[in-house]
C-alpha cells in the first residue's frame, strides 16, 4: 500500500536560518538564506524545516521524497551548490538556538550543486532526498510525527557572494515550505501487511 504525505511548514517557529561564521540564528526571519552571502565574513548559511505529520512506520520503503521552496526574490547570482540532510532522529522538536541547529544529528548528505537562478514566487523542486528520509526510518525505527530537513552550504561550498532565499513561514504562511513523500508499508515478519488486513476486515 502506498501512502502519499503532502505537508508544509506550519508554525513561525518551526523553521529557522543560521550563519556558521557569526554564530547568528534566528527564527523570526520571513527570509531563510542558504549559500555564501559574503560580506564581512558572513558565510557558511542554511535552514532548518520542520514537518508535523509524518508518522511513517518502521520497515516502510521510500519510494518518493523531495522539498518545495518558494523564493522571496530573485536570485541570479553563480554558482550556490548546497547538502539536503533530515535530523536522524524520531520525532525531533523545534531547533531552539544556533547551537540546537548545528548540533543535530544529521543523515548522510544529498547534494543540491549549481543551483539554477530563481524567480521571485516561482516554486522551486529540490533533488529526491529519499535516501536522506530512508535513512531516519531505518535507524530510528520510523520517522515519529516529526521530521527536520536541512538545507545548508556548511562548507562554503557556493561562490562568494551567492544565496538562494526561501519563504520562511513567519512571511507568508500559505508560501512556507513544503515536502512530498511517497512510501510503501511492508509486511511484518511472519505476518500480514496492512492492506490485506483490511480486506479481511472488509474495510475496502
Amino acid at each position: 500500500m502506498t501512502t502519499t504525505l503532502d505537508l508544509q511548514v506550519e508554525d513561525n517557529a518551526d523553521d529557522d536560518d543560521v550563519i556558521r561564521e557569526t554564530e547568528a540564528w534566528n527564527n523570526t526571519d520571513g527570509g531563510l538564506g542558504f549559500g555564501n552571502p559574503g560580506g564581512g565574513g558572513i558565510g557558511k548559511r542554511g535552514i532548518g524545516l520542520r514537518f508535523l505529520g509524518v508518522d511513517i512506520p518502521s520497515g516502510a520503503t521510500i519510494i518518493a521524497a523531495y522539498l518545495t521552496l518558494s523564493p522571496n526574490g530573485s536570485y541570479a547570482t553563480d554558482t550556490v551548490n548546497a547538502t539536503i540532510a533530515c535530523e536522524n532522529g524520531s520525532n525531533p522538536g523545534q531547533i531552539g538556538s544556533y547551537a540546537d541547529h548545528i548540533g543535530r544529528a544529521r543523515t548522510s548528505d544529498v547534494a543540491w550543486n549549481g543551483i539554477a537562478h530563481w524567480d521571485n514566487d516561482v516554486d522551486v523542486q529540490s533533488p529526491s532526498i529519499v535516501a536522506a528520509v530512508q535513512q531516519v526510518v531505518d535507524d530510528n525505527g520510523g520517522t515519529g510525527n516529526a521530521m527536520i530537513v536541512f538545507v545548508e552550504d556548511r562548507i562554503n561550498a557556493s561562490d562568494l557572494g551567492t544565496v538562494r532565499g526561501a519563504t520562511g513561514h513567519n512571511l507568508t504562511p500559505s508560501e512556507a515550505t513544503k515536502i512530498h513523500i511517497e512510501y510503501d508499508e511492508s509486511s511484518p515478519a511472519g505476518g500480514v501487511s496492512m492492506s490485506a488486513k483490511a480486506l479481511q476486515a472488509g474495510i475496502v
